[in-house]
This record gives C-alpha cells, structure tokens and sequence, in this order.
C-alpha cells in the first residue's frame, strides 16, 4: 500500500511507510520522489543538516556562547531559514484513496547526508575513544566489577542473525533511497 506526499496541491512522492515501527504513530519509510519531488525534497530536508550545524556550534562554543546570544548565530538563522523553508511547503501525507490523513509532523530525511554523517560522527567517537590512553579512564560501558561475557554476548548476536524469520536480511539487502518519509500521526489507526 503506498502513502503520497504533497505540497500545496502538488504530488512530491509515495511511500509504503513500511519500515519496523519503533514508536506509537511513527511511521516511516523510503520515500519514492516525482520529478517536481526531486527539485522540492532539498528543502523539505533541509532542516537536519542545519539542526546538527547549530547543535554543534553551540556545543563547541559551551561556554563562549551566553544563553541570551546563541539566536545571533548564523548558524541559528541558517536553522531558522531551514524550517521556514519546510513549513512553507505546507507537507501533507494521503492515504491510497486519495483522503488526507492527519499528522502531528512529516519529515523528509536526506538518508545520503545521514550516512555521512553517521561515518563522520563515528571517525569523531573513535578518535576521542583512542585519546583516551590514561587507565584512570573508564568508559561508561566499561567496568571492572562487571561479569562482562564477551563470547557469550557474540553469540547471542550470531544466532539472533541466524533467526530470520521476520525478513531482516531480506530489509537490510533493499537499495538505499536517497530520501526517507517519517510521519507522526495523530491516530494510531490512521496507517494499520
């Protein structure tokens, strides 16, 4: 069953929204754009590159940057810009037979800069990990007094990824989309 995406009127994309559901009234999935979707889907994805740019402005600037003065930051206006550019697409989800279906939040993700910046943040934690040489330094998930059974662990996670009886390997083996859908719905029931 697929779920289309559209803006003021215009048809942006479809969707079968059909990835695990991990939250009530979350749906998500690869989003299918159309030619006009192809040109527009830029800004409506455009707001989680400039969310993460702010984040971490504001976290290397800890203490450099007073509460009362963050919303002077470019990179707050480049935020801004992002999500005035999302709202004035005025996204709505429709239901295979063409009805609106009501939504608390549609977003598009750009799962190509996601990747991305999933290996950056990864490079990022693996370099603070290894400066970390004083043996003074534990680690959250590390612990001396833990009975910490690594093989069993493995495992555990071998035969987990031996079980496939709902798909996974079939899920994990589908090409990437550049984009994704996620909707929050007002009803559970909206999407069964």
């Amino acid at each position: 069953m697929m779920y289309t995406l559209w803006s003021r009127g215009r048809l942006l994309g479809e969707s079968p929204l059909d990835f695990v559901r991990c939250l009530p009234r979350l749906r998500v999935g690869f989003l299918h754009p159309t030619p006009l979707g192809e040109k527009l889907l830029p800004l409506a994805s455009g707001v989680t590159p400039a969310s993460l740019a702010f984040s971490k402005v504001l976290q290397d600037s800890n203490a450099d940057c007073p509460d009362e003065q963050w919303h002077s930051l470019p990179e707050y206006a480049d935020y801004q810009s992002a999500c005035d550019e999302e709202a004035a697409l005025a996204l709505e989800l429709r239901g295979p037979d063409g009805e609106v279906i009501p939504t608390e939040d549609i977003a598009v993700r750009d799962t190509e800069f996601l990747i991305a910046w999933s290996e950056e943040r990864a490079q990022h934690d693996a370099a603070t990990i290894g400066a970390l040489d004083d043996e003074d330094d534990v680690l959250p998930w590390e612990s001396s007094e833990d009975d910490f059974d690594e093989d069993a662990l493995i495992a555990e996670l071998e035969a987990l990824s031996a079980d496939d009886t709902d798909g996974w390997r079939q899920r994990e083996e589908r090409p990437w989309m550049h984009y994704q859908l996620q909707v929050k719905l007002v009803h559970d029931w909206s999407i069964p």
